[in-house]
């Protein structure tokens, strides 16, 4: 995969984490910008392995706050 800059990879999401031991993948977004082809790429790759991998923005926050209360 080719490097995003000196930080990170392109198309991959912005955090990575693990909760309640599920693999969670999320991408943010400011405003109404939503994931870039590559990054729905890499977002539905996850999906396809087992993962979770969602999208936020500061105006589906309480989607995000649903989906970790679920994974509890």
């Amino acid at each position: 995969m080719p490097k995003a800059g000196p930080y990170g990879v392109n198309g991959v999401p912005d955090f990575i984490c693990c909760k309640a031991g599920r693999f969670l993948a999320i991408e943010a977004k400011f405003g109404y910008n939503k994931p870039k082809d590559l990054q729905q790429e890499r977002m539905e790759e996850i999906r396809a392995a087992g993962g979770i991998a969602v999208w936020v923005n500061e105006l589906r926050l309480d989607l995000l706050d649903t989906l970790l209360e679920r994974l509890n």
